[in-house]
C-alpha cells in the first residue's frame, strides 16, 4: 500500500507541474510616462518564430476617467541585438479602453520590448514599454 500511496503522489506532482508549465504568463501593468494611464497586459510570454498576439486594457490613473487614448504607433524590438521582429506589430482599440496588438513576431527567444506611443485628442505625448520575454 505504500507504494501505491507514492506512485500516486509521484502522478499528482507530475500532473501538476505539467499544467504549470503549460500554463500562460502572468501579463504585467505599467504607467504611460505622462502617469495618466495604466495599462495592464493579459501575457508576458512570447513563443519564438511564432505570430503572438495580445490584449492591453488602460485605465485611469488619476480619480477621474479621461477619454481613452488611441494608439498613434507601436514598436517591437529586441534591444539587446537592436533589431525587430519579423513581422509589422498593429495595434487596434477595440471597444472602450481595450487593444488588440497582432504581428508580435521575436525572431529568438530572450527580452524584447513593446512601445506604444498613445494620442489623446491633438496630444501625443504618452508613451509605454513592455518588458516581454520570448522562449
Amino acid at each position: 500500500m505504500r507504494i501505491h500511496r507514492s506512485s500516486l503522489s509521484l502522478l499528482l506532482l507530475l500532473v501538476a507541474a505539467t499544467i504549470g508549465g503549460g500554463a500562460q504568463a502572468a501579463g504585467q501593468s505599467v504607467k504611460s510616462t505622462d502617469g495618466m494611464w495604466t495599462l495592464t497586459t493579459d501575457t508576458d510570454a512570447l513563443a519564438v518564430k511564432k505570430e503572438s498576439e495580445l490584449m492591453i486594457n488602460a485605465s485611469s490613473a488619476g480619480s477621474a476617467m479621461a477619454k481613452c487614448p488611441d494608439v498613434d504607433g507601436v514598436t517591437f524590438t529586441m534591444p539587446a541585438h537592436g533589431h525587430g521582429g519579423s513581422t509589422t506589430p498593429e495595434a487596434k482599440k477595440v471597444g472602450t479602453c481595450s487593444y488588440h496588438v497582432s504581428g508580435l513576431t521575436p525572431t529568438m527567444g530572450g527580452d524584447w520590448l513593446l512601445h506604444l506611443q498613445l494620442k489623446e485628442g491633438s496630444k501625443t505625448t504618452t508613451a509605454v514599454e513592455f518588458n516581454l520575454k520570448a522562449q
